[in-house]
Formats: C-alpha cells, sequence, structure tokens
C-alpha cells in the first residue's frame, strides 16, 4: 500500500516535556459548545478523516463514494494499460459503451480487421484491438450483462425485483469461464463481477465458498479490485452471522480503499467483547490492528481515548489519532463531558511529553483548545503559539488564527469604545472572522451578554435582534436604555454601527416607540409629553386608525369606513385625555365616556380591529401559542426567538364598560356596554383558559331583552344568539 502523504511540513520546534500547563478541575458551566475546530487540520486523504470528522465537508472536496469508484476503476485500467489512452477513453468505454459496441470490438480481433465505426476515435478501443486483448474485451462484455443486476435504479419511482435465474445463469457462467483466463488481473476482475452478483441475489453462503475458489488461483499484483471483493466478502459474512470476520474484513476495506470505504464505515459492526477479540485475531500486522481500533472509535458509545491509546501504542504516527483526536474534541463542542474532557487532557500531555507521534502541532491545539473550553485562556494562549512555531502549515496557522479570535473575544467583559473599535477592525479587516460565521455567532453572544450585563439591555437587543425585535418585544428597562442612548451628545462608531440609522431619525424612532409603550400602560397624560417632542408634521408617519367607531361584528382585518375620521396617535391620546375630562366635568354624561374609552381600550387590543395602533406585529395562533415566562401576553413566535408580546390586556376596558353599565340611566347605552363587555369577558377567558361564566350574557338576557340593541344584536351575533335560546 502506498502511503498516505500528509500536507503538514517536518517540525521545526521540539515540544519541552516541562512546558508550564497547569492542571485544573473543569467546570461545567464555564465551557461553551460554539464548534471552532476545523476538520481539515487533519489530513482529508487520510482513511479516516471524512467519516469521524464530517462527512458534508469532505464530499464538498473531494466528492461521494459514487464519484470516487467510477474514479478509481478508471484510474487502475488507465495504470494497468500504461496508461496508453486517455482517462475519458477509457471511462467511455467502460461506463458508456454498449454491448454491441464491445462485440464490434470481439468481431475486429476475431476477425483480424481494424474498427470501421466511430469507436475508431476511442485510443482505448483501438489500442485492445491492435493489441488483439482478447480477454479483457470478453470480460468487458461479461460485465456489461451483470451491469443491469447490480447497478442502482435512476428512476426513483421504478420498482424492480432481482431476476434471481438470470443472474445464476451469469455466476455459473462466468465461473465456467474463469479458469481459461490466462490474465490473473482479468480473473480477478472477473471474480469481483461473480462475486456481486452472488451477493447481490442474497446467496451468501455462495459468495463465501466463491470466495475460497477463486482467490487461492489468483496471483496479481496490488489491486483496489481485491477490496471490491472482500467488501462483498465481508457483507456475506455479517449476513452469516460472522460479525467478528466481517468486522475484520471491513476494517482492511476502509483501511486501504477509498472508494468502498464508505459503505465499508457505515457496515462495520461488533457487538460484543467476544466479537471485539475475534476480530483482532484475524489482524495479520499492527497496521490492521489500528483499522479495527480506529473503526471502534468511531462507534456511537465508544470510548475513543483507549482507542487512541491502542492505536498510539502500536503505531504512535498513525494518522488515525490525530482524526480520532479531532472527533473527539467536536463531540464535547456538540455536549459536554467533563471528566472525559480531563482524562482527554491527560492522555494529550502524555503525547506531548514523548513525542512520538506524526504533528505535534495538532496535539498542541487539542490541549489549547480544552484549556480554552476550560477559560483557562492564558494557557490555551501558550498552546496556540507552541503549535504556531511548530507548523507551516497553512490549515494549521488558520486554526490557531480562529482560535486567537475565539480567545480575544471571550476576553471582553465590558463593550467600551476601544473594544468596539476593535469590533468594527474584525468585522471589516479580518478575512478568517469573515469565513467562519461560528466566530461572527460567539462574538454577537458575546457582546449581547456583555451589553445587557453592564446596563444596557436595549442595546444588546437592538446588536442582536434588530429594532423590528425591539418594537415587537418592548419593555421598560430596554426602552429607557434606548432613550439614554438617543439622548447622547455623541455616539461613538460601534454604537453608530449597531444604530445604522441617522442620531436624529433613531431618538425620533425610539421617543414614538416610547410614546407607543406608555398609551398601552394608558399613561395618557405621559404620552401625550413624549408625542409633544415629535414634529406634529411627522405624525402621521406612526399610522392612522379611529379606534372609537363601534361595530357588531368583529373583524381584525377590516378597515373603517372612509367616512369615519382617521386619527394620528397623538390625536387618539388627546381624545382620551378629553374623554378622562368630560367624565369629571360631567357626571350626567359620563357613562358615554366611560363606554368610549372602553371602546378604544377594546379596539386597539389584540382583538380589534386598530390592534395595530399599540402593537406592531399580530399574529393569529398566538392564543394557542406557548406562553414564555410569567408574562401572560408574552408567547413564542417562529420569526422571533426573544418572544412575541401581544396586547391581550381588556382588565381596563373591562371597567370601563362596568363604569358604563352601573351609571347609565339609558337602557340602549347599557345594553352595548354590556355586549362589549361580554366580549371582554369571553376574550379574558381565551387568554386565562378559564370557564367563561357568561356573566354579561346573562345581564343582557335578564335586563336589556326589550331593547333595540338586543335585537340588533341577536341577528348579527350567531353565538349569542345560540346561548340566548
Amino acid at each position: 500500500m502506498k502511503s498516505s502523504i500528509l500536507f503538514f511540513l517536518p517540525l521545526a520546534f521540539i515540544f519541552s516535556s516541562n512546558f508550564g500547563f497547569s492542571t485544573c478541575q473543569f467546570n461545567i458551566q464555564q465551557l461553551n459548545n460554539y464548534p471552532l475546530i476545523q476538520s481539515f487540520i487533519v489530513n482529508p486523504t487520510s482513511p479516516a478523516s471524512p467519516y469521524f470528522t464530517s462527512f458534508k465537508d469532505i464530499y464538498l472536496k473531494f466528492g461521494k463514494q459514487t464519484i470516487l469508484q467510477p474514479n478509481e476503476n478508471i484510474n487502475e485500467w488507465y495504470e494497468r494499460f500504461c496508461e496508453v489512452a486517455p482517462l475519458s477513453d477509457i471511462e467511455w468505454l467502460i461506463y458508456q459503451s454498449s454491448a454491441s459496441d464491445l462485440q464490434e470490438l470481439r468481431h475486429a480481433v476475431i476477425q483480424n480487421t481494424s474498427i470501421i465505426t466511430y469507436l475508431k476515435s476511442n485510443k482505448f478501443a483501438r489500442h485492445l484491438v491492435k493489441h488483439k486483448c482478447i480477454e479483457t474485451i470478453e470480460y468487458l462484455i461479461f460485465a456489461k450483462k451483470c451491469e443491469p443486476f447490480v447497478t442502482e435504479i435512476k428512476d426513483e419511482w421504478q420498482s424492480r425485483g432481482r431476476d434471481i435465474q438470470s443472474m445464476e445463469e451469469l455466476i455459473q457462467l462466468g465461473t465456467k469461464h474463469f479458469l481459461s483466463i490466462e490474465s490473473h488481473y482479468i480473473r480477478l476482475r472477473m471474480a469481483y463481477q461473480i462475486i456481486r452478483l452472488a451477493h447481490y441475489s442474497g446467496q451468501f453462503s455462495k459468495v463465501k465458498y466463491l470466495y475460497h475458489y477463486f482467490i487461492p488461483k489468483i496471483d496479481h499484483a496490488p489491486s483496489t479490485i481485491q477490496y471490491w471483493i472482500e467488501g462483498h466478502y465481508a457483507g456475506a459474512l455479517k449476513a452469516l452471522g460472522d460479525r467478528a470476520q466481517s468486522a475484520y474484513f471491513y476494517s482492511r476495506v476502509f483501511h486501504y480503499c477509498a472508494a468502498k470505504r464508505e459503505s465499508a464505515f457505515l457496515s462495520f459492526e461488533v457487538r460484543t467483547d467476544s466479537e471485539w477479540q475475534n476480530a483482532l485475531s484475524f489482524c495479520k500486522n499492527d497496521e490492521e490492528r489500528t483499522a479495527l481500533y480506529a473503526l471502534r472509535a468511531s462507534m456511537r458509545e465508544s470510548k475513543a481515548i483507549e482507542e487512541m491509546i491502542e492505536i498510539y501504542n502500536l503505531l504512535p504516527k498513525s494518522s488515525y489519532l490525530e482524526t480520532i483526536l479531532i472527533q473527539e474534541i467536536e463531540k464535547q463542542e456538540k455536549r459536554i463531558n467533563v471528566d472525559y474532557i480531563s482524562n482527554l487532557e491527560i492522555f494529550i500531555k502524555k503525547v506531548l511529553a514523548e513525542k512520538k507521534v506524526a504533528h505535534q502541532e495538532i496535539w498542541l491545539l487539542a490541549l489549547g483548545y480544552l484549556k480554552y473550553l476550560n477559560k483557562d485562556y492564558f494557557e490555551a494562549k501558550l498552546a496556540f503559539s507552541a503549535a504556531a512555531n511548530n507548523t507551516e502549515s497553512n490549515a494549521i496557522l488558520e486554526q490557531i488564527a480562529i482560535f486567537n479570535i475565539a480567545l480575544e473575544i471571550k476576553e471582553w467583559e465590558k463593550i467600551n469604545e476601544e473594544v468596539g473599535l476593535r469590533i468594527l477592525a474584525l468585522q471589516s479587516e479580518s478575512d478568517v472572522f469573515k469565513r467562519y460565521p461560528t466566530l461572527n455567532i460567539l462574538l454577537s453572544k458575546q457582546i449581547y451578554q456583555s451589553l445587557s450585563k453592564y446596563g444596557n439591555p436595549g442595546l444588546a437587543v437592538l446588536y442582536k435582534f434588530g429594532f423590528n425585535a425591539v418594537k415587537i418585544n418592548p419593555n421598560e428597562q430596554i426602552l429607557q436604555d434606548l432613550r439614554n442612548l438617543a439622548d447622547k451628545e455623541t455616539l461613538n462608531n460601534f454604537e453608530k454601527s449597531i444604530i445604522k440609522i441617522s442620531p436624529s431619525t433613531f431618538n425620533q424612532e425610539i421617543q414614538a416607540l416610547y410614546a407607543t409603550w406608555l398609551m398601552k400602560l394608558n399613561e395618557w397624560e405621559a404620552a401625550e409629553k413624549a408625542w409633544a417632542k415629535i414634529p406634529v408634521s411627522e405624525h402621521e408617519l406612526y399610522g392612522k386608525s379611529n379606534p372609537f367607531v363601534e361595530r357588531i361584528n368583529e373583524c381584525v382585518h377590516c378597515p373603517i369606513k372612509s367616512n369615519d375620521r382617521q386619527l394620528t396617535k397623538p390625536q387618539m391620546v388627546a381624545e382620551m385625555l378629553k374623554l378622562q375630562y368630560d367624565i369629571r366635568a360631567n357626571r350626567t354624561e359620563s357613562p358615554q365616556y366611560y363606554f368610549k374609552m372602553g371602546l378604544g381600550l377594546y379596539n386597539m387590543s389584540y382583538f380589534g380591529y386598530a390592534w395595530s395602533v399599540l402593537d406592531y406585529f399580530r399574529s393569529g395562533s398566538s392564543l394557542r401559542a406557548y406562553r414564555m415566562g410569567t408574562d401572560p401576553e408574552m408567547v413564542s413566535h417562529p420569526l422571533f426567538s426573544q418572544g412575541n408580546r401581544e396586547n391581550f390586556d381588556l382588565s381596563q376596558a373591562l371597567i370601563y364598560f362596568e363604569k358604563a353599565i352601573s351609571l347609565s340611566k339609558d337602557n340602549e347605552l347599557s345594553a352595548r356596554a354590556a355586549f362589549m363587555a361580554a366580549r371582554c369577558e369571553q376574550k379574558i377567558s381565551n387568554v386565562s383558559l378559564n370557564i367563561n361564566k357568561h356573566k354579561y350574557f346573562d345581564l343582557l338576557k335578564s335586563k336589556y331583552k326589550n331593547t333595540d340593541y338586543y335585537g340588533k344584536i341577536i341577528e348579527s351575533c350567531k353565538y349569542f344568539k345560540y346561548y340566548a335560546k
């Protein structure tokens, strides 16, 4: 086997065994799981790399097994025929030619004639005919006959059973022809076709028989086809219940054959210690043993440190070691096991002290990353610095750059102006930062936590979620922080980068949001003062409506009629203040004023057509959504991780309707107020999930049945009509 060629340069720095790394206990609360380590710091061509680290990353770079297998096959034909034909010609003849094309080549050899069709443009075809390679051509004809029974169906909607009889006939034909083949290389390929047919036809015992029949009769140079055969043999052994020997052969395929590595990895299985010991007993050398240990390390419940120790004791320079090391660190990024990390650190220190591994820099990186996870940033820096001095690999140097940026971010306790400038420089100037989105996620979390911790919750939300999140989910602390920010005479560059709009525009937007928040709190005088700070000419920018229009039929998305007066938010505030004044000034007319105030609050709630006056987003599913925390108005929503605050509260509206009922001497007005109170009662019941006692429906039936309004709602409100029967 050709040894894997690593892209790392020879070590330029010898790591001292007394290097100053301290041992400290891990605290799970200190660990974070942002994935920072990159799979490509290990050699991507080493056997385990794509499977122990990231299938996706390797496939993007090198392609899947469906690509590797034909490439490996074509390259071997190319090498065996002394590179006499271009790869493209070989690929066409092997995979795209028809049976009739191959028969034409056979006929040309037998009749000693030249190729007369389009095949003469194919250099590989010309070579086979010129040199009378009849065994090769007849093999290709046989392989073409096997092809329909062993290839995947391209149309997923098409179903097809195996034609076992036809497959068996081909097995018999190939076996009969096998001993007459002089070329041992063609014998090997013929054996592969026959064994594959037996495997795919479910004749597992026959696969085992054919393997032991064919292999001793083939004397061939090293070939990838040998491992293709072993893959089918391993599959048959597994189906027959011999998992130990099957695991051994799968490990050989995994180790030696890139084209079949994926299927070997996925098929490898050992269930018991006895099976494992038996599998080991089949190994002929330490190289095979390391492959077995590496595959066991990949299993879900494996204790990979134990496998790494075994591999290290057998072949300390094995490329499997580094791949498994990265695998184990990636596992800990996803799910922390403190004791396991501590044991891993002990093993890494032993490896570094003994200096037997191929790439000290990777182990230094691993040690530094474990220190980073434990917030031991000083010793993490030491390890990363040692790794940088120990390599010229661009991949490792880039990984160190990633770690160093992460270290810098984690050390920012408070986001002051100096740190803010550094953040802007990272975002605009650092190519490494731009290439790795995880760093931006880490930065975002660090900034958010720091700003929240040190008295800037509004700026924190603005940074992480944007201004829409502030509007969707306002609260007093956030609004006060943003008001303080808006009042600053001069914003630093970091603050400007978060705000993204001019200070004057930001000031006005925050003022409007604060004024709207005060309206929601029924703080009408404070709201009036807040709106007064915004020019009157700008008021219409924040919406117009009229929440004081009475409707019997509910429709949250139906606009008010064009002949109804449209009010800006400050005008609505003025109307509410006027109603409060009128209540105090004219007790006789106060019931209608109470009714109008209740009507305004109801229509500006989640349940009214003027909901957009006090809210910036309304979801029709909010009543069924999960309540977040203790706030009954905060509900979950897939678009907003911080939640969506809905204006459910109708308690004050209900109080106003109750006052209108109790103070009014006009039964028509009382009936209207009772009906609106019944609406409030129903919605409050829906929000709280308590039983609706229908207090106000009963009041309508018992006291206001003879009013004109009662007749209107009986005809218009089916729910009430059903209840009133």
